[in-house]
């Protein structure tokens, strides 16, 4: 005979240990108490992920309050179960932090993958996990890992100001996750400007602006050339 206690979503906020207590004249028992665990644990997908379609990316889902790894599914974003070895695609399921208990799966979705996608609009994969210390435990509802797709573009700032007096000119790189890997100048006749500080020119490469997802590259033009 199997009894069973069904908690309510509303009190199944942390680990808790409730009993079953079995009364029996058969065995000549009395409400006989035997501990049961109820243990939770929580996902945290990071998201909104900004990416690219042209390299690859990997998303993650953060599964914590585990003590050990639970097994992790990934769905794409048409709602398709993601195997662990599908073509495109690398899934860890991951293992458990000893001092965070936070065990992080990560799905990376190749670049020829991300190319073939009918759409630059956000996406949503998805990641579930499911104990596997208690496996007759339900897998958890799927969580959501929103991925917004970032367009490469490249704005320029040009400038008119007085001949004879310093001139900066700009450009602002947008649609970036991280750093340029490199920035040059080049003069109107392609020639490059080779370092900073070549002829009266100074090279600002910047820095990338996470906030904006840009980078502001900054070539000023001092007096040397400003008369032409």
């Amino acid at each position: 005979q199997t009894t069973i206690l069904t908690v309510p979503a509303l009190q199944n906020k942390a680990d808790a240990v409730y009993s079953c207590a079995i009364t029996s004249t058969e065995h000549g028992k009395a409400a006989h108490k035997t501990a049961v665990n109820s243990n939770i644990f929580t996902i945290a997908p990071v998201t909104p992920m900004k990416a690219t379609t042209s390299v690859a990316q990997t998303l993650t889902c953060n599964i914590g309050d585990v003590t050990e790894a639970v097994e992790v599914s990934w769905k794409n974003s048409a709602g398709v179960d993601i195997a662990t070895d599908a073509a495109g695609h690398t899934f860890t399921k991951g293992s458990v932090d000893s001092e965070t208990n936070v065990q992080k799966s990560t799905l990376t979705i190749g670049a020829t993958q991300l190319q073939a996608l009918t759409t630059t609009s956000a996406l949503t994969w998805k990641c579930a996990a499911k104990s596997t210390a208690y496996e007759d435990s339900a897998i958890s509802t799927f969580q959501d890992v929103v991925v917004d797709f970032l367009t490469y573009a490249v704005a320029p700032k040009g400038s008119e100001v007085l001949t004879g007096t310093a001139a900066t000119v700009s450009c602002v790189v947008s649609g970036l996750t991280k750093e340029l890997n490199d920035v040059a100048w080049h003069k109107g006749d392609d020639s490059s400007i080779t370092h900073d500080g070549e002829e009266g020119y100074q090279i600002a490469a910047g820095s990338y602006d996470p906030d904006s997802n840009s980078q502001t590259t900054i070539l000023t033009v001092l007096c040397v050339d400003t008369t032409a």
